[in-house]
């Protein structure tokens, strides 16, 4: 007997009805216009709902928000970010895809005591952000399977030459797959100039995809030890048990097409995003014939 996945008919009317949904804001199909019309209609209309609002919407959350369905360079409908008890003056928001690598202190190497230290040598470090508790895989040539160990340390902010490490050491016993034990850095050694060092969420080595992705600030003009920071209908606060902070920001956070982690110095976040609609019908499809 087969053991393929029955979509039925019932599924697909759902699926359908998505679709129908998300693109019943399109203009009447009788409609017909010029490049010059169509080039103009989108140059005033690059910055608003008009462009977006017909796309599917879908919400993640957690420690990194995580999908694999996102519209290019498409600004998030609403956003949410735990402001954890320690304070914080500002929130740095990250979006990349499987990638996390964002760069690297060339021609560098990390000391004993956990410090990045310029050498006229063959390796360079390379840089990757990460959070507190979630799990990741590193790939260097230094290091060909998760069972290899690496060189290099964790930082709290994003570390240059003179640096030292949280733990004032250096690790070279770990795993290439390991749970970040902080919200920051992790850098690790490799060749100069490799071109697929990589560190992703999971405890697989998989395929290489270059860095993707943008980092977004949000000042609060004070400090909070504790709340929110929301962004809705184009407008920022920060809600402390129900004390709205409005926040004189002009930030907006885009998504990247197909997958995308969204990440926040803060906290846990929320994400309201608008998806592809390509991606978005394969994402549901692909859960249908999962159940």
């Amino acid at each position: 007997m087969s053991n393929q996945k029955i979509v039925t008919e019932a599924a697909l009317s759902a699926i359908a009805s998505d679709i129908k949904n998300a693109l019943s804001g399109k203009a009447n199909s009788n409609d017909v216009y010029t490049k010059t019309e169509i080039d103009n209609a989108l140059e005033l209309k690059a910055d608003k709902s008009e462009l977006y609002n017909v796309l599917p919407t879908d919400k993640e959350s957690g420690a990194i928000a995580h999908f694999t369905d996102g519209a290019d360079n498409i600004p998030v409908k609403s956003f949410k970010c735990d402001i954890g008890s320690s304070g914080f003056s500002q929130a740095d928001i990250s979006v990349c895809g499987k990638n996390f690598v964002s760069d690297k202190v060339a021609r560098s190497t990390i000391l004993p005591d956990g410090s990045i230290a310029s050498r006229d040598n063959t390796h360079d470090m390379f840089l990757a952000e990460i959070k507190q508790g979630v799990t990741y895989t590193i790939k260097s040539d230094e290091n060909t399977s998760p069972s290899r160990q690496f060189v290099g340390a964790f930082f709290t902010s994003k570390p240059t030459i003179g640096s030292v490490s949280y733990s004032g050491t250096r690790l070279a016993d770990v795993s290439a797959t390991f749970t970040a034990p902080i919200t920051g850095w992790v850098a690790f050694r490799a060749s100069h100039d490799y071109a697929y060092a990589q560190c992703e969420v999971g405890n697989e080595q998989t395929t290489y995809e270059a860095y993707n992705g943008n980092t977004y600030t949000v000042e609060f003009g004070q400090t909070f030890n504790d709340g929110m920071l929301v962004y809705e209908n184009g407008e920022w606060y920060v809600d402390v048990s129900g004390v709205i902070t409005p926040i004189s920001s002009s930030t907006i956070i885009k998504t990247i097409s197909g997958e995308n982690n969204i990440f926040s110095n803060c906290g846990d976040v929320e994400v309201d995003y608008h998806a592809d609609i390509g991606l978005y019908i394969d994402k549901k499809i692909s859960s249908l014939a999962q159940a």
